[in-house]
């Protein structure tokens, strides 16, 4: 059976990765609302049990330098510029992808030109060639978490018709 051109099979698969997608948002949204909850929370601060919590979990993923973390009202995030920035761009390219599908074969050069922008301003910023600035850490980290998380989703798709292919092999 034939729906718009496409096979059953693979509109059952399009189902299935559009599920995991919203999934993916949910749980990045619960994520980030917990690196947020500071600013979101103003009880915050009282609560020294979420407060330890949540800086225990947020510690696994980030150093937390206080210098290197954006402050919103006088409270800090939980994670650093970089770190902020490779989750919201994540988060965005997941909303992206739900709103507007796109199927791109880059091959693996911006995976490596983000990687190598993000680590050479780590790198240079230890040298001492510059100044650490919050907002190019920022921007290279969402740059690079949009990349990152657009090779996750394609690798994550193929396997869904690679495993669907096989599974109709004889």
């Amino acid at each position: 059976m034939k729906i718009n051109n496409i096979s059953e099979k693979e509109y059952r698969l399009f189902n299935k990765f559009s599920a995991l997608k919203i999934i993916m948002i949910f749980l990045m949204i619960l994520f980030c609302t917990g690196l947020l909850f500071p600013v979101i929370s103003p009880e915050f601060n009282g609560k020294i049990y979420i407060s330890h919590l949540l800086g225990n979990v947020f510690s696994l993923v980030c150093h937390q330098s206080e210098q290197a973390t954006f402050h919103l009202n006088n409270l800090n995030l939980l994670v650093c510029a970089r770190c902020l920035g490779i989750y919201f761009g994540a988060s965005l390219l997941l909303i992206i992808t739900m709103i507007r599908s796109f199927k791109s074969n880059f091959g693996i050069k911006p995976l490596i030109i983000f990687s190598t922008q993000m680590m050479l301003d780590a790198i240079f910023v230890r040298l001492h060639f510059y100044p650490y600035s919050k907002t190019v850490a920022f921007i290279t980290g969402l740059l690079f978490g949009a990349v990152v998380l657009y090779y996750i989703l394609d690798t994550i798709e193929n396997s869904f018709f690679i495993q669907q292919d096989e599974k109709y092999k004889f």
